[in-house]
């Protein structure tokens, strides 16, 4: 199962921290995704990215358009709920969002969104997880 939020209100990641959390607790394997730029999600997990290039550890790397992509099993990491793990967010996203805005309006919309991207690279590891929930990419201004 993947739970995607696509509503752009305050409370996301906190109702995804929670939801994560809660699931977690009843004994469901749970996939935490932070395509959050600011790595809000990331933050409540210890994970600090904002203003520091976090060097192939973030979803960035997992999305990114050039020869340098890696599967998102490099980038998980468990975080101190069993059963809990995630995968974090940083400042870069941004710039994939810049980049990814882009290449939609160049390219007549054929390049596929951050949401048809996300689904590909989860199928990586869809075995592992019983829930995956993201905290959705916000829009580049």
């Amino acid at each position: 199962m993947q739970i995607i939020s696509v509503a752009a209100v305050s409370a996301r990641t906190t109702t995804s921290l929670h939801l994560a959390q809660g699931l977690a607790l009843q004994g469901f394997r749970v996939l935490a995704v932070d395509l959050d730029p600011k790595g809000s999600l990331s933050e409540t997990f210890g994970n600090f990215p904002s203003g520091i290039p976090v060097n192939n550890a973030s979803i960035s790397v997992v999305l990114r358009y050039d020869g340098s992509r890696v599967s998102i099993r490099c980038v998980i990491k468990p975080t101190h709920f069993v059963g809990l793990d995630l995968v974090a967010g940083c400042f870069e996203l941004g710039e994939f969002e810049r980049e990814r805005s882009g290449r939609y309006r160049s390219e007549n919309f054929w390049c596929p969104d951050a949401s048809a991207r996300m689904v590909s690279v989860l199928k990586d590891v869809e075995g592992d997880y019983d829930v995956v929930i993201t905290v959705p990419l916000t829009t580049a201004s």
